[in-house]
């Protein structure tokens, strides 16, 4: 198992170096001269021309992939050795680099505590409302549970919060419809305005997910071992949660390792509706603002948090099921 976990490791960091790869092509496929996208009609082709230099975007492409790398190393995302830029900065207040760090203590810390939070609430709703609906699949309850979450999964999420902002804040007052004081990028200081993001992201999770752990647990419950724990007296409860739920779980887990990615995905659009200062609302600042080294570093994080999702998906799986376990013992 200790084999096989660090094969995993390494594998998850040629991963991390392919994504690298891939940020760095991004860059070099963005139409335009980079010069010309950060200037603008402000300054003419020899501005643009010196701001490349400044960034080292003129030199060869191996030696900016491998200056690039190495910048990676330290923290940084920048084509030119440390150093180079200061030699000339003609254009005061553009970036000519990008500290990691500064997206990493700020937007990501962020980003994961919106995602833990509404992902606890997605696993504390998910398990009861899928064992209702599995074990009492033929009852009205079950199928009025199972409409209600078709329909809730079909909400966008932009949707979803603005009915939860029009409802729970404007019409019932439940919470503060101005929005939060998140300017210095404190979430924690005010706990009662991560609520309705949250709840924006957990409801239609939890939707998806009673779906999938539904399905799985009907499947296990009619095998045959299912059958044997109860003719040996077991109850309901027991056979449910102690043999069924387990074996059920695995595709659950599967889609644990894919909330990270969603930094980017739904919870983008709830992070820009909430104005919450997170990865997403950082990316989507950047886009619009033109400026690449912010891009390159979100995506660049975006992409090592998914590998992270993946590699905490299969450690998972290898504790909750033991033949995943043994099986790569043995293949290590």
């Amino acid at each position: 198992m200790f084999r096989y976990l660090v094969s995993r490791v390494l594998q998850a960091a040629l991963v991390v170096v392919g994504v690298a790869t891939v940020v760095f092509i991004l860059e070099h496929l963005l139409p335009g001269d980079q010069g010309h996208i950060m200037l603008g009609p402000r300054m003419g082709p020899a501005q643009w021309a010196i701001y490349d230099h400044q960034n080292g975007l003129d030199e060869p492409i191996p030696v900016q992939y491998l200056a690039f790398l190495g910048n990676l190393l330290h923290g940084r995302i920048a084509f030119t050795p440390p150093g180079f830029a200061d030699q000339i900065n003609p254009f005061e207040g553009l970036p000519v680099d990008l500290d990691l760090g500064s997206l990493v203590r700020g937007p990501m810390i962020n980003s994961l505590i919106l995602t833990g939070l509404s992902t606890l609430i997605v696993v504390a709703g998910t398990v009861p409302i899928a064992l209702y609906e599995a074990t009492r699949r033929r009852r009205r309850g079950a199928h009025l549970s199972n409409i209600t979450s078709m329909t809730l999964y079909s909400i966008p999420p932009f949707l979803l919060g603005t009915l939860l902002i029009l409802v729970l804040s404007s019409d019932l007052h439940w919470f503060d419809l101005n929005a939060p004081d998140w300017t210095t990028g404190d979430v924690l200081a005010d706990p009662a305005a991560l609520i309705l993001p949250t709840l924006t992201l957990a409801i239609g999770t939890v939707a998806l997910f009673s779906r999938y752990l539904r399905a799985s647990t009907v499947e296990e419950l009619a095998k045959d071992y299912i059958t044997t724990a109860r003719a040996k007296g077991a109850s309901r409860s027991r056979v449910s949660l102690r043999h069924a739920m387990p074996n059920a779980s695995l595709p659950i887990i599967t889609l644990l390792g894919t909330r990270l990615p969603q930094i980017f995905g739904a919870q983008l659009v709830v992070e820009v509706l909430f104005g919450y200062p997170g990865l997403g609302t950082t990316l989507w600042n950047a886009a619009m603002n033109r400026d690449f080294y912010t891009m390159l570093g979100a995506i660049l994080i975006g992409g090592v948090l998914t590998v992270v999702g993946s590699l905490f998906a299969d450690l998972l799986y290898a504790s909750v099921d033991p033949r995943i376990r043994y099986a790569r013992a043995r293949e290590g």
